[in-house]
This record gives C-alpha cells, structure tokens and sequence, in this order.
C-alpha cells in the first residue's frame, strides 16, 4: 500500500481541489500552510516542497489572471524560505530567487537578506552568490550592510577571500555603509494581502517547474 501523505502534502491536495473546484482559496491558507510546515510538526522533506511550491504557482498564475498581481507577497516569500531551508532545500530557495517573479517571489531588501541568512545557514556558498547577483538590480531590493554581510558569511572559509573583498569594493562603490552594525532582520507581519473573490484559479499545477526546483 502506498504511504500515507504528509500532513503538508494533504493539505496542499485539499487546496489543490479548491482550484480544481474553481473556488480559490485566500492566501492566508497557503500562509497558514507554509508557517506550519516551517515552524511545527514534522520536518518537510522534498516531496513536500514539490507540493508546496506547485501550490504556490497555483496561487500566483491565479493572482495573475486575476488580478494581474505577480507576487505573492513579502510574508509568504518569508514563509516559503524558512519552509525550504528548514527541508534543507538551498537548491530550491536559489531557484526561486533566481527568476522571483516566475515563482511568485517578493525580492525586497529584507526577504533577499533572509534568504541569504538561511542558505549561509545551509552551507549553500554559490547558491546565495547567486540569488544576490540576480536580484540586487530588482527594483525591490536595495542591497545595504545586512546583505553583505549575509553574502560574506555564506562565502567565508571557501576560499573565496578575494571574492569576498570584490563585493567590498562593489557596496562601497555603491554607497553602503559597511562600517555600520547591520539590523536584525525582522519577519513581516500582514504584510501579504489577498483578494481572491469571484476570479478562477489558472489551471496549470506547476509540478514540472516544483520538481526542477528540488532537484540535486
């Protein structure tokens, strides 16, 4: 008999159905999902985070249409990193902050600098070099003294001083203040809002683009 779901992926079945179903859930249940998944119970594994972050296409193709809203918000940005990275999935948070507004991503200053933290945490060197240099351009993001520091850490002990130092030389140039004690990072609260009413979901379930996303 096949094992039974994870309390992660059940739940992204039954909102999955409200799709189907063409009754889209608010984002506030995919919220409550990945706080869940993030912060209580059982440890996310891959399967989960293929679910999840088909879901969350889901959501944004619907926002999309919808509303023509491509972003699914700072605090479900915030959520999904600390679901994948606590699945220990650097690959996958490198992904989406590789191409953020496919996945739904909000790359403000703060979210970027949280990913950052938790792929240093990883251990996950290249993929936090490249999340900073594909989103430092974003209008969202603005780098300051936190993502440096966030980027120099993830690169420290590689052997990529010299590198370390050309990212000096680039916030310097740029007018970052590196001699100022950066801020803690602080998650956002209500920051994500949803208007889901009368508008169909998009029917695409986005699992080739989730299981790319996980891959080793």
């Amino acid at each position: 008999p096949a094992a039974p779901l994870s309390a992660t992926r059940a739940r992204t079945k039954e909102l999955n159905k409200r799709f189907d179903s063409h009754d889209p859930p608010a984002l506030k249940e995919l919220e409550d999902l990945l706080r869940g998944a993030a912060n209580g119970g059982a440890e996310p594994d891959g399967a989960d985070c293929v679910a999840v972050l088909g879901l969350a296409l889901r959501y944004q193709q619907h926002r999309a249409s919808g509303h023509g809203v491509f972003s699914l918000g700072t605090e479900t940005t915030w959520l999904l990193v600390d679901m994948l990275g606590r699945a220990g999935e650097p690959k996958a948070i490198g992904r989406i902050f590789k191409e953020p507004y496919l996945h739904g991503i909000t790359p403000t200053t703060g979210c970027v600098n949280h990913a950052l933290e938790v792929l240093s945490s990883l251990g996950a060197h290249r993929a936090a070099l490249t999340a900073y240099h594909r989103t430092k351009a974003l209008r969202e993001a603005r780098p300051d003294a936190h993502t440096f520091a966030a980027v120099a850490a993830a690169l420290r002990g590689e052997g990529f001083g010299e590198l370390v130092a050309g990212l000096r030389e680039e916030f310097e140039a740029n007018g970052v203040d590196l001699g100022a004690e950066p801020t803690e990072q602080e998650a956002p609260v209500g920051a994500a809002e949803s208007d889901d009413s009368g508008v169909e979901g998009a029917g695409a379930d986005g699992a080739e683009v989730s299981d790319e996303a996980t891959q080793k």
